[in-house]
């Protein structure tokens, strides 16, 4: 699971008697980027098209914060669509809080995760397994509003309201291209 994500790498020495010796070594933010920089950006979710209009709806968190359409215009919109059954969409959440950390203090990045599950199911998973992202339960609405149908699906939507980025891939490469997704619009 460890090198899956991408945190880690194995590296090997050969002992005396053709024995081998396996090491686990961390590695650091940059290795990962540069290694993921060489692979090919993810394929489309199916349910969105890179530079077609996004369709802003207003929603209310878990937390009691209203957020209206309007309100979204103009600001980098990020949505990952998840359920708690999904081991994908657990697996990639702590690289997904990293992400939010990262632009932690920007008011015109916004992160949303739109859940399948229903309120009580979301705030007991949230009080063992943190997701940082704003959260609408019971989205099923959502993920069927936007055809939706695999689990995680993310996007991305510019300052102008155009989708730039979709994808249903997990994981430390699917974060690292929402990262360079968002760097690039903020340039």
């Amino acid at each position: 699971r460890m090198t899956a994500l991408g945190d880690y790498t194995l590296k090997f020495q050969s002992l005396k008697e053709g024995k081998k010796v396996y090491y686990l070594i961390e590695v650091t933010e940059e290795e990962k980027d540069k290694r993921f920089e060489k692979s090919s950006k993810p394929r489309e979710s199916g349910s969105f098209i890179t530079g077609d209009k996004f369709s802003y709806f207003s929603f209310k968190d878990l937390d009691g914060n209203k957020f209206k359409a309007k309100d979204l215009e103009g600001k980098i919109l990020v949505i990952n669509f998840w359920f708690i059954g999904c081991p994908p969409c657990r697996q990639e959440i702590p690289d997904l809080n990293d992400l939010v950390k990262k632009y932690a203090g920007r008011e015109d990045v916004i992160f949303v995760a739109i859940a399948l599950d229903g309120e009580y199911e979301i705030d007991q998973f949230l009080k063992s397994s943190p997701f940082d992202y704003h959260q609408i339960t019971d989205g099923r609405y959502y993920a069927q509003r936007f055809g939706v149908k695999a689990f995680p699906t993310h996007v991305i939507v510019d300052k102008q309201g155009k989708v730039q980025f979709n994808t249903s891939s997990s994981g430390a490469y699917a974060t690292y291209w929402l990262k360079k997704s968002i760097d690039e619009l903020l340039l």
